[in-house]
């Protein structure tokens, strides 16, 4: 099963993009069932070759040593596809790059998915997968105005599916 290091935002922020989510209102038959995992940022997909033990160990090395980092929601987006991934992107900052840089680096780079190596993520909360009307969904999303900002938390490494958090590393208090 892959594993994924994710970084969790804020109970607030977590809490408003729920709130947007449900909002926009997508019905079930236009929607991919959500996975049971609040919302983050995918900052790796790391190759099955990376065993589970010592992407933890490797991981939790980092516990304390990476703020907690500024995120504002800039726009909505989608992935095309079947099915689209409909997602919110933060304002790309440095601090938000330097975070993912301190959290992916760590890792052998063969053992990252191209798109999540440093210099090809795009970074982006992902809200839910439409299998149809994702027209009419962009549409309501566009239409909403909206200000979400608040903090990254903890890391943490996941193995997938179905969604298990494996280890957990707190950011510095800073």
């Amino acid at each position: 099963m892959p594993l994924a290091v994710t970084i969790r935002l804020d109970r607030a922020l977590s809490a408003d993009i729920e709130s947007f989510w449900r909002d926009l209102g997508p019905t079930d038959k236009d929607m991919v069932p959500r996975l049971p995992y609040p919302p983050h940022l995918t900052l790796a997909i790391l190759d099955d070759a990376m065993p589970a033990e010592e992407a933890t160990r490797v991981l939790s090395g980092l516990s304390g040593t990476f703020p907690r980092t500024p995120i504002k929601i800039s726009h909505v987006g989608v992935f095309p596809g079947k099915p689209a991934y409909i997602f919110l992107a933060p304002v790309v900052t440095e601090d938000l790059l330097t975070l993912h840089d301190t959290l992916v680096r760590v890792f052998p780079t063969d053992t990252v998915h191209m798109h999540h190596r440093v210099g090809n993520w795009v970074p982006h909360i992902t809200v839910g997968a439409a299998l149809r009307n994702i027209g009419g969904i962009m549409d309501r999303a566009h239409d909403m105005t909206t200000t979400l900002h608040g903090r990254t938390a903890e890391a943490e490494l996941v193995q997938f599916p179905p969604v298990h958090v494996i280890a957990t590393v707190h950011p510095s208090t800073r």
